[in-house]
């Protein structure tokens, strides 16, 4: 059976709605390494969503959530999600818009400026 590597779904449009059905999807595909969401109107409660979904996505290594308006509570969730699986050890950045970066160390999720 094969199964989805890399998806692209960038200016879209889904919304909080798409993100939440994304999540689900993202639970049970383990083989998904890039993900690209970049311009779709997901806000803080979509991240939040996506954040439960990656809680059990482990193999993701890229996510572009740029052009959203995801903001610190969103970032927050999704950091606190990361940092409860391996992701954070192999994905060194969550790229969330042009000027604002959330760094995924050692130390778990820290804001950066670019």
């Amino acid at each position: 059976m094969q199964t989805l590597t890399t998806f692209y779904f960038y200016s879209n449009q889904i919304g909080d709605q798409g993100a939440e059905y994304l999540a689900e999807a993202l639970q049970k595909n383990t083989r998904l390494t890039t993900l690209n969401l970049s311009d779709n109107k997901i806000s803080g409660k979509g991240a939040q969503y996506l954040s439960e979904g990656l809680q059990k996505n482990i193999t993701l290594t890229i996510l572009n959530l740029s052009d959203n308006q995801i903001r610190d509570k969103g970032a927050q969730y999704l950091g606190e999600s990361l940092q409860k699986n391996t992701v954070k050890e192999i994905v060194p950045s969550l790229l969330l818009d042009s000027s604002f970066l959330l760094y995924l160390g050692p130390h778990g999720a820290q804001p950066r400026q670019q």
